[in-house]
């Protein structure tokens, strides 16, 4: 099966969002008559899913170790950071 160029793009834009960021654009596009609620509806939703994405935990790194080996983990402040170090 294959899909349109358009579709595939649309997939991958979307998939970048919360779902709720898609249904507040979807009401706020919708909004024929200009109906000051749904807009604020729209508005609030696409505002919740921002804030529900940037919450996701991301994975910095992930590795395999032996039992018989010993690690240290050190934290490395980022350069121009003024916290300790």
């Amino acid at each position: 099966m294959r899909y349109p160029a358009r579709f595939l793009v649309r997939r991958w834009w979307w998939s970048k969002w919360h779902p709720a960021v898609r249904i507040g654009w979807i009401v706020t596009r919708d909004n024929k008559a200009g109906s000051p609620t749904r807009t604020l509806v729209g508005v609030g939703l696409i505002a919740t899913g921002l804030v529900l994405r940037s919450r996701r935990r991301h994975r910095l790194y992930s590795t395999v170790i032996d039992p018989a080996r010993s690690v240290a983990i050190s934290n490395v402040p980022q350069a121009g950071s003024t916290t300790g170090g």
